[in-house]
């Protein structure tokens, strides 16, 4: 019962999770709103940045215009100095205080390079809060079984709440089993010191006996008699004892009837538990796996391909990359002195042989047919490409048919079986 407590006590913790996670949407949706808050205020850092510098702009050319003056002001030896102040001063005001005016424009920098510093604080708790988001929905990606659990769970307690209540209905008899085993020997006890007492006085009686009277006797006879009468109320006591006790007995043997079906359904129950947790580790061990065949399966499929697009275009000089990156996964790459060129920067010629090198090394290796069909496999190829292209396409093992569509004569001195058609008046029919 300590079990089925704590299963009930399971039960809630998850029933309180999963109130606490009613709306993981709009916690979601939350999350997704201050993230594109944080990306306006983003943008209007942009603007800020943009502004200072223009501001940094103006601040250097009023101090090269201060300069300038300056300059000019101490070239001219023969001006009275108190002229030259007041000229000085004069330009001064013509500029429109420039030196408070930068002093006000590196405040607004640094308040302006503040609030850039805040943002970046408030991009690093987006960061945080979209882990907590990936850590919510894994969670609630764990709890999509709680349900049937749950009910698996309850259906349990419904099977065990008859025999937990039948169980506590006999308690107060097991109890009274006890009570009434030890009032059984203290009973027995009595019994054992009345019949010990009988033969005491039976002893007397003998020796009596030998020195009979009648008034002796009677006085003996009402004695008997009152000690047969206690006998009689000790045997129908200790009957009823032993009717409660044979009842005792009988429901023990139902209680303990009832307490072995009970620890039956638990191990069930654990067993069921410990099937539970290894279906769980299961699956996930598959969704991890899937990625690490995928990685595999491409870089097998790969490595044969390029060994076919090399022996095709006759040297080892380049190498033909099928990707197995997530961020480039499937795509065509051939590397060549340690320049990498995609698929869409290759030649008509090199793009035709990895593309059929490709799908040889998909056919050798995953397909499950017997038959093979290529279509026009050696266009844009040169000759000596061609001959290459036909002696790796006759290589390939595994299949029982290869089918050869083709207007090259490359394949004729190879093939088994060469079929020729002619096309007249818009008619195709076989030559030979």
């Amino acid at each position: 019962m300590e079990d089925m407590r704590k299963t009930q006590h399971e039960i809630a913790l998850i029933s309180e999770a999963l109130s606490e996670l009613n709306s993981p949407g709009a916690e979601l949706e939350r999350l997704r709103g201050a993230y594109d808050e944080a990306l306006s205020q983003l943008r209007d850092v942009a603007d800020i940045r943009a502004s200072i510098n223009e501001s940094e702009n103006i601040i250097r050319e009023e101090s090269e215009s201060i300069r300038g003056a300056l300059l000019e002001l101490g070239l001219e030896t023969d001006v009275d100095v108190h002229n030259a102040v007041k000229t000085i001063k004069h330009e001064i005001e013509r500029l429109g205080n420039p030196g408070k005016r930068e002093s006000e424009l590196k405040g607004q920098l640094t308040a302006k390079r503040n609030m850039l510093s805040e943002l970046e604080d408030l991009e690093n708790e987006l960061e945080v809060e979209y882990k907590r988001q990936g850590e919510i929905l894994a969670f609630l990606e764990s709890l999509s079984e709680v349900p049937a659990r749950i009910n698996t769970l309850k259906d349990l307690m419904n099977e065990l709440e008859e025999s937990y209540r039948q169980y506590l209905s006999l308690l107060p008899t097991a109890k009274r089993y006890e009570q009434d085993l030890d009032e059984h020997l203290k009973l027995s006890l009595e019994i054992s010191k009345i019949e010990s007492m009988i033969d005491d006085e039976w002893q007397k009686y003998e020796e009596i006996l030998s020195h009979y009277q009648d008034e002796e006797h009677y006085e003996l006879i009402k004695t008997k008699k009152e000690l047969d009468e206690i006998l009689r109320t000790l045997d129908e006591h200790i009957r009823t004892i032993e009717r409660g006790m044979e009842k005792a007995m009988s429901e023990k043997e139902e209680l303990e009837d009832v307490i072995e079906r009970a620890s039956e359904m638990e191990r069930n129950l654990n067993s069921r538990k410990g099937f539970l947790e290894f279906v769980s580790f299961v699956r996930e061990t598959l969704k991890k796996a899937s990625s690490m065949v995928v990685e595999r399966v491409v870089r097998e499929v790969g490595e044969e391909a390029n060994e076919i697009f090399c022996e095709t275009l006759g040297t080892y000089s380049q190498r033909l990359i099928w990707s197995s990156e997530p961020e480039s996964i499937y795509d065509v790459f051939v590397e060549e002195g340690g320049e990498l060129r995609s698929f869409k920067q290759l030649s008509g010629g090199e793009q035709i042989t990895a593309s059929i090198s490709l799908r040889l090394a998909l056919l050798k290796l995953l397909a499950d047919t017997d038959f093979v069909f290529l279509d026009e496999p050696t266009v844009n190829l040169d000759s000596m490409r061609r001959e290459n292209l036909s002696t790796q396409i006759m290589n390939v093992k595994g299949f029982r048919q290869i089918f050869v569509i083709t207007h090259d004569d490359s394949f004729s001195d190879k093939y088994d079986n060469v079929i020729y058609i002619e096309k007249s008046d818009g008619v195709s029919r076989v030559v030979r």
